[in-house]
């Protein structure tokens, strides 16, 4: 549809039916609120489904305790603020959460990242993860766990 002329598709969208609009199919909007940017990615707790955790484009880590009522930065302001990704592993026993940043979307409004962090207390704190945490080198096979 991207060479469509503008009266073509005029026609094919005039020609589409009416989507069901009950209360029951209505999306409504739960958060991140005033963040710039969309929101890249979402993981929820492997333990606790109610913990939620969203990457936005521009407004950083954000976290909901109330499976995506509220939410709350938990990112700091002065980080690279561009998320692309959210990861849980099990990285040396511990479950952690890896936030990568910049975006993969291949269009002209992504932005760039910095690196990945990684937090091992559910993003109260985060380090950069330039290189393996605890010294050790990276291990797929004994290191990530997918839930």
């Amino acid at each position: 549809m991207r060479d469509a002329s503008p009266a073509e598709l005029e026609k094919f969208w005039a020609s589409q039916t009416q989507a069901d609009i009950s209360p029951d199919h209505r999306w409504e909007c739960l958060g991140p609120f005033n963040v710039a940017g969309r929101v890249t990615a979402l993981v929820i707790h492997p333990n606790n489904p109610n913990k939620w955790f969203a990457g936005s484009a521009t407004g950083g880590v954000w976290m909901s305790d109330d499976a995506g009522g509220t939410w709350r930065p938990i990112w700091s302001r002065f980080a690279n603020q561009n998320i692309g990704a959210l990861l849980w592993i099990v990285l040396n026993g511990a479950l952690t959460l890896i936030a990568a940043t910049g975006e993969a979307n291949m269009s002209g409004d992504s932005y760039p990242g910095s690196g990945m962090y990684f937090s091992a207390d559910e993003g109260l704190t985060w380090q950069p993860f330039f290189s393996p945490p605890f010294g050790q080198a990276p291990s797929i096979e004994e290191d990530v766990r997918f839930f």
